[in-house]
């Protein structure tokens, strides 16, 4: 997988609340916020699509992509207690990024919760959208530069089901990430 940076955007105080919301940015480079991508390959199709098997390939979301499913994060909490503390106090994308950047496992915890957040959004039916955007980001912005510009379309499609989700749906998920005590 590859860490593109912070997938917070404006969702506000992370997943922490829920996974709903609309951000900007999703990755690195020119585009401000970040997401991080994982390789195609075989896979099985949690969304609305038809998975074709071997390379799998995603029918659904009015276009054929390439299904990745994004599983949680395996390995334990990368992220501290207090980091989970300072981000329920974090009101700004600012103050959110100073908080994963004080923890002690900083890259690893935002992958982590970037990683999850993804997850748990495409258990919730974002999968068909994940798929597109993953796919045109290989295709097209290997360091992450043109999201908001060539896949503009598929990252907006993806904020947009991530938006739909309810509140608080994503917590566990999100909350995995941190050492508890």
């Amino acid at each position: 997988m590859t860490k593109l940076g912070l997938f917070l955007g404006a969702m506000g105080a992370l997943a922490l609340v829920g996974c709903g919301g609309s951000g900007g940015g999703r990755r690195g480079g020119d585009d401000g916020g970040g997401i991080m991508l994982v390789d195609s390959g075989p896979g099985t199709d949690s969304g609305g699509g038809t998975d074709s098997g071997g390379g799998g390939t995603d029918s659904g979301g009015g276009g054929t992509c390439t299904n990745v499913p994004v599983p949680l994060f395996e390995g334990g909490p990368p992220c501290a207690a207090s980091t989970y503390t300072c981000l329920g106090s974090a009101t700004t994308n600012d103050a959110i990024q100073a908080c994963f950047d004080a923890d002690p496992n900083a890259e690893t915890c935002v992958g982590c919760v970037n990683q999850n957040i993804i997850s748990c959004a495409n258990d919730n039916g974002c999968q068909d959208e994940w798929n597109c955007l993953n796919q045109c980001a290989e295709e097209n912005c290997p360091d992450g530069s043109c999201l908001s510009t060539t896949c503009a379309t598929q990252d907006t499609a993806f904020n947009d089901c991530l938006g739909t989700l309810p509140m608080g749906a994503c917590n566990t998920a999100v909350a995995a990430c941190f050492m508890t005590g």
